[in-house]
């Protein structure tokens, strides 16, 4: 039932339209970079994988090709264009704006959440998704979602045609609690864990080569938290990272063949 409600939502959307990473090899496996108007599953395979970093530099080539926005009137009946925003919903509690920055993203059109449960996290995540005004929306959880809350996610990116980025954690498991839809207000489903059913468009496993450095999922290297790169001041903020290399699984992709894993340098 899931596959046949994906395919006919893909009649309907028409023309496929894709914001690229970067990453080469990523963006030929992913047939040209991730789809707009679509949800897009990262999972930490293990520690230090650059998951986050994966979106934010999709998402800052998503707030460049977007431009502004229609608004509103002004005073003298002129249409107000807004830029776009980039949404960031933090329900890890580990995101470090300066990081952020030196990957280029414009600190001022990004806008963070600090989500204290999970139910909060998703409901914002949905409603900025929905948002014309909002280029991308990358949101952390500390557990997987069910695949109502999914299907909701999916369908709020669809309407407001932008790139919707769900970081999953290495120590989500099969069996483990999931967030469901019921916390958002609507009726509960099923299934728990990274490999559950989802409505997502892709769904990507991110591990760490054996010769890359923990990063903290930035890609910065070593194992630096967020308390400890702030001590270290604006000496660290504007150092050069350390290449980093990951595997990528590609564990769901949309109307795709299956993809080989694939090896990438940030």
């Amino acid at each position: 039932m899931r596959r046949q409600i994906e395919r006919i939502q893909s009649h309907r959307r028409g023309a496929v339209r894709r914001c690229p990473s970067g990453l080469a090899a990523l963006d030929r496996a992913l047939g040209g970079g991730f789809i707009l108007g679509g949800l897009h599953e990262l999972i930490a395979g293990a520690a230090g994988a650059p998951t986050r970093t994966i979106a934010l530099l999709a998402a800052l080539r998503a707030l460049a090709a977007d431009g502004a926005v229609p608004a509103s009137e002004d005073a003298v009946g002129r249409p107000e264009r807004l830029q776009p925003w980039l949404l960031y919903i933090d329900g890890l509690g580990d995101f470090y704006p300066p990081a952020a920055a030196q990957l280029g993203i414009p600190l001022e059109r990004l806008l963070i959440i600090r989500a204290a449960q999970p139910s909060e996290a998703l409901w914002a995540c949905e409603q900025a998704l929905r948002c014309p005004a909002v280029a991308a929306v990358i949101v952390a959880l500390p557990r997987p979602i069910d695949a109502h809350a999914s299907r909701r996610l999916q369908l709020a990116a669809e309407s407001g045609s932008g790139l919707a980025f769900l970081l999953l954690d290495r120590s989500m498991r099969r069996g483990a609690a999931a967030v469901t839809s019921r916390d958002c207000g609507a009726s509960a489903g099923v299934g728990a864990g990274v490999g559950a059913p989802s409505f997502a468009v892709s769904r990507l496993r991110i591990t760490p080569a054996a010769d890359s450095a923990v990063s903290g999922g930035m890609g910065f290297g070593g194992s630096r938290t967020g308390a400890s790169v702030a001590d270290e001041g604006e000496e660290y903020v504007h150092a050069r990272p350390p290449p980093l290399r990951a595997w990528v699984e590609v564990l769901k992709l949309r109307e795709s063949a299956p993809v080989a894993p694939l090896l990438i340098s940030l």
